[in-house]
């Protein structure tokens, strides 16, 4: 998840929100919640429409509260900002 943090800040390198999507990609595919909560902000939130997407962003926040409630509602990150109004 590092990397994703670099890229997407461009700490200490070119910043790209392409390459962090992939860092995050790696980390979230190992389960790792927020990992799945970064990425799922910048698919929601990127003004790149290649990148951009809501679906796929709620599908992570989704996962991320299951897999760890308490560790989403604790790390400061929006899991559930991507789930609010939603019908359940």
């Amino acid at each position: 998840m590092l990397f994703g943090s670099m890229y997407a800040h461009g700490r200490g390198v070119p910043q790209s929100e392409t390459e962090a999507a992939a860092w995050y990609r790696k980390a979230a595919n190992q389960n790792d919640t927020p990992a799945m909560n970064n990425l799922a902000m910048l698919l929601a939130m990127s003004s790149d429409p290649k990148i951009r997407n809501v679906k796929e962003a709620v599908s992570l926040g989704e996962k991320a509260v299951e897999l760890e409630p308490v560790q989403c509602k604790l790390s400061g990150h929006s899991c559930h900002g991507l789930l609010r109004g939603r019908p359940t």
